[in-house]
Protein backbone atom coordinates (compact mmCIF):
# COMPACT_ATOMS: atom_id res chain seq x y z
CA UNK A 1 0.00 0.00 0.00
CA UNK A 2 3.15 2.22 0.59
CA UNK A 3 4.15 1.62 -2.21
CA UNK A 4 1.05 2.58 -4.93
CA UNK A 5 0.60 5.77 -2.34
CA UNK A 6 4.72 6.70 -3.36
CA UNK A 7 3.77 6.23 -7.03
CA UNK A 8 0.59 8.07 -6.87
CA UNK A 9 1.92 10.93 -4.89
CA UNK A 10 5.75 10.82 -6.88
CA UNK A 11 4.02 10.77 -10.23
CA UNK A 12 0.73 12.50 -10.39
CA UNK A 13 0.89 12.69 -14.28
CA UNK A 14 0.32 8.63 -14.42
CA UNK A 15 -2.54 6.78 -13.87
CA UNK A 16 -1.38 3.95 -10.60
CA UNK A 17 -4.38 1.56 -10.67
CA UNK A 18 -5.77 0.38 -7.57
CA UNK A 19 -4.10 -2.78 -5.66
CA UNK A 20 -6.43 -6.00 -5.46
CA UNK A 21 -8.15 -6.42 -2.49
CA UNK A 22 -6.73 -9.02 0.17
CA UNK A 23 -8.82 -11.41 0.13
CA UNK A 24 -10.89 -12.67 -3.77
CA UNK A 25 -14.23 -14.24 -3.56
CA UNK A 26 -13.18 -17.71 -3.31
CA UNK A 27 -12.84 -17.35 0.28
CA UNK A 28 -9.56 -16.19 2.62
CA UNK A 29 -6.85 -18.76 2.77
CA UNK A 30 -8.00 -21.09 0.22
CA UNK A 31 -5.51 -22.11 -2.41
CA UNK A 32 -7.42 -20.38 -4.66
CA UNK A 33 -7.84 -17.46 -3.00
CA UNK A 34 -3.91 -17.75 -2.97
CA UNK A 35 -4.11 -18.31 -7.13
CA UNK A 36 -6.51 -15.52 -7.87
CA UNK A 37 -4.52 -13.07 -5.54
CA UNK A 38 -0.88 -13.86 -7.34
CA UNK A 39 -2.99 -13.64 -10.65
CA UNK A 40 -4.48 -9.85 -9.63
CA UNK A 41 -1.10 -8.71 -8.42
CA UNK A 42 0.38 -10.14 -11.37
CA UNK A 43 -1.67 -7.82 -13.14
CA UNK A 44 -0.84 -4.54 -11.25
CA UNK A 45 2.46 -5.27 -11.40
CA UNK A 46 2.18 -5.66 -15.41
CA UNK A 47 0.21 -2.26 -15.49
CA UNK A 48 2.56 -0.63 -13.35
CA UNK A 49 5.73 -2.43 -15.66
CA UNK A 50 4.21 -1.38 -18.73
CA UNK A 51 4.16 2.86 -17.63
CA UNK A 52 7.59 4.11 -18.88
CA UNK A 53 7.94 6.84 -16.22
CA UNK A 54 6.73 4.25 -13.41
CA UNK A 55 8.86 1.12 -14.38
CA UNK A 56 12.02 4.27 -14.00
CA UNK A 57 10.89 5.45 -10.23
CA UNK A 58 13.36 4.65 -7.49
CA UNK A 59 11.14 2.84 -5.54
CA UNK A 60 10.10 0.46 -7.77
CA UNK A 61 13.43 -0.30 -8.76
CA UNK A 62 14.38 -0.44 -5.35
CA UNK A 63 11.06 -2.83 -4.86
CA UNK A 64 11.80 -5.30 -8.01
CA UNK A 65 15.67 -5.69 -7.35
CA UNK A 66 15.27 -6.44 -3.11
CA UNK A 67 15.03 -10.15 -2.21
CA UNK A 68 13.46 -9.36 0.88
CA UNK A 69 11.12 -12.19 1.88
CA UNK A 70 12.14 -13.97 -1.05
CA UNK A 71 11.06 -17.59 -0.59
CA UNK A 72 13.29 -20.49 -2.52
CA UNK A 73 11.37 -23.64 -3.34
CA UNK A 74 12.06 -25.45 -0.43
CA UNK A 75 10.27 -22.69 1.30
CA UNK A 76 13.28 -21.25 3.17
CA UNK A 77 13.97 -17.52 3.14
CA UNK A 78 17.32 -17.12 0.82
CA UNK A 79 19.86 -15.31 2.61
Amino acid sequence: MKLQDHLIYANPECFVPALPPPVTSAGAGTEEDEKRMKQELQRWFDVISSNPILIRDEEIMLFVESDFGVRNKLGRKSC
